[in-house]
């Protein structure tokens, strides 16, 4: 009876451990190789859930936490957030959207919030993405934030992720932690981005299911990035953290998408 008991206490635990790990009971892994070479080669019509007719919705949004001490030894921190919303033609490589951007600075630890600051820097401004350039006729708007990923992770099919989370509470999804070698290889050489000391990189992959089905293949339908870093500003060390995602739609919402494209496309022309 105890060698029972026992068995069936191994099988529960066994059982929760699996899912505390983001993976069903017995499942398979996420069939991923396909869709990250597709990502590495730029192939976008793989990657995204398009309409037929090639239309796909991107959100976008880039965030960048900044901190530095002041003469008094306090923390100032500097939140930066740019949106983004667009349709994406991929079989002519170009999209309209709009984009919004925020700005929030305070002292950290500040109970009473008195030194919080927040405003608005500019807010539904159009852009235009052509021939892998962002443009718009407004001169305000920065346009190295509105900012595609989902083709510039070239050689990230050459590692592998770090973790993978499949079924239960968690999202079909597959982890990488970068070596500063590695993100100098696939993120930086887009980004550019100035810094005295790496701190960390990943990149956050998550799909529609956890293998290719019949008549509904795999998709990627997020990506992740987040940087941290440090950079000196006038001999000031400022420590940096970079946030950047991209969510596409799927092909049901994307077959809607046509007209949205025609009349940003109309706006932008006015």
């Amino acid at each position: 009876m105890k060698l029972k008991k026992k068995a069936k206490v191994m099988i529960v635990v066994s059982i929760v451990a699996s899912l505390l790990s983001g993976c069903g009971f017995g499942e398979k892994q996420i069939e991923y190789e396909r869709l990250v070479k597709a990502l590495d080669e730029g192939d976008i019509a793989t990657i995204i859930d398009t309409s037929d007719t090639g239309f796909a919705s991107i959100i976008q949004s880039y965030g960048l936490v900044q901190k530095k001490k002041d003469q008094e030894n306090q923390t100032n921190v500097t939140v930066e957030n740019t949106k983004a919303k667009s349709v994406l033609n991929i079989r002519e490589n170009i999209a309209y959207g709009v984009t919004s951007k925020d700005l929030r600075t305070f002292i950290e630890n500040d109970k009473n919030k008195e030194s919080e600051l927040a405003k608005d820097i500019y807010s539904n401004k159009l852009f235009v993405y052509e021939s892998n350039n962002f443009k718009s006729k407004d001169r305000e708007i920065e346009a190295s934030k509105v900012h595609y990923i989902f083709n510039t992770l070239k050689g990230i099919s050459s590692i592998k992720p770090t973790r993978d989370t499949r079924g239960g509470d968690e999202p079909n999804s597959i982890f990488y932690n970068l070596t500063e070698e590695e993100f100098k290889n696939i993120l930086n050489d887009d980004l550019k981005l100035n810094y005295s000391k790496f701190r960390e990189a990943k990149v956050s992959l998550y799909f529609s299911d956890s293998r290719d089905r019949k008549n509904n293949p795999l998709k990627i339908t997020r990506i992740r990035i987040g940087i941290g870093f440090e950079e000196k500003q006038n001999n000031q060390n400022i420590e940096s953290f970079i946030s950047i995602s991209e969510e596409f739609d799927y092909k049901v919402s994307n077959e809607k998408n046509r007209k949205e494209f025609i009349r940003l496309t109309q706006e932008y022309s006015l």
